[in-house]
């Protein structure tokens, strides 16, 4: 007769499933080498992210062995794409660059409007 052997069938089943799984992880910075945190940071094919924490760094977990677009930015910094093939976990070394935005200008133009001392308000 056969003996069962769960608790080795669980720990082989997570085992397999871990050695599937990847992570992509990195740190975000600026031109001065300065942490940039609340960058986005996307799998645009996946529908997933994060958001970088206050040293600029992320993790994206759980991730199949596969080709990935990564997409990272920020308000008021160029966007970075990156195309990566994941086969084992990865560590990103990101610098954003800034980037202004230029806006179409403004006029503003006003007329005078006549008044007499007694009916305009006064404070």
């Amino acid at each position: 007769m056969r003996k069962f052997h769960g608790p080795l069938f669980v720990v082989l089943l997570v085992f397999f499933y871990s050695a599937e799984s990847q992570t992509i992880s990195g740190r975000v910075v600026d031109e001065q080498q300065t942490p940039l945190q609340l960058v986005n940071v996307s799998l645009p094919a996946l529908h997933r992210g994060a958001v970088t924490d206050e040293d600029g760094r992320f993790i994206l977990q759980d991730l199949r062995p596969g080709v990935y677009t990564v997409e990272f930015s920020l308000v008021s910094y160029k966007k970075e794409i990156r195309t990566i093939t994941l086969s084992e976990n990865i560590e990103l070394a990101v610098v954003l660059s800034q980037s202004s935005i230029e806006l179409p200008g403004v006029i503003v133009t006003a007329t005078p409007q006549p008044t007499d001392a007694l009916s305009s308000s006064q404070s």
